[in-house]
């Protein structure tokens, strides 16, 4: 027996969105538009460091550390599970309408894209990340 409540039923109203995996770029789609996003962010030296550019150079990059997402070699101080999770915000923000009431929900493929770096905890660390970051419902499809 399926058990009815605000939650089940919102999902059904749910926007989709088609998240596209690859080590480099975050290609998302909706609705017939698909943005892509180079999976590095910039961030401030402040001593809690705030996001400067998401994907892209910021006007001023002198004054922020850059932040490869998946490069295993990239030393960092600054923790790259919560750049990655400000990282999906963005994107999922960017992909939203301007006053959303319902979450999204995330369709992800190429998951597999991303193991030679998270050695099998990709779908773990991407599901709770894209919950962090506002998805309502999180499915693979590889």
């Amino acid at each position: 027996m399926i058990t009815l409540n605000a939650g089940n039923i919102l999902l059904n109203f749910s926007p989709k969105i088609q998240l596209d995996i690859s080590l480099d770029v975050f290609t998302f789609k909706k609705n017939g538009l698909s943005k892509s996003f180079r999976t590095y962010i910039h961030v401030s030296g402040d001593k809690k460091p705030r996001v400067v550019s998401v994907g892209e150079e910021p006007l001023r990059p002198f004054e922020s550390i850059k932040v490869d997402l998946f490069d295993k070699n990239a030393p960092t101080e600054i923790d790259k599970y919560d750049c990655l999770s400000a990282f999906l915000k963005y994107c999922i923000a960017e992909m939203s309408s301007k006053y959303a009431m319902i979450r999204p929900t995330i369709v992800v493929s190429g998951i597999n894209e991303l193991n030679p770096v998270l050695n099998g905890y990709e779908q773990k660390v991407l599901m709770t990340t894209l919950g962090d970051a506002g998805a309502a419902l999180v499915l693979f499809k590889d």
